[in-house]
């Protein structure tokens, strides 16, 4: 992933792929699910 691209993903230009965002985790040792920007927003039914 180049600098260009991650900056856009930190600054909130453009959303990670799935496979970004888990290597993203990865790399800060953080679970994805704790992420507030990725979490599902839909009301349960």
């Amino acid at each position: 992933m180049s600098l260009k691209h991650y900056q856009n993903i930190e600054y909130g230009m453009t959303i990670p792929t799935v496979t970004i965002a888990l290597h993203i985790c990865e790399v800060l040792g953080i679970d994805p699910r704790e992420v507030d920007e990725w979490k599902d927003r839909r009301q349960p039914l």
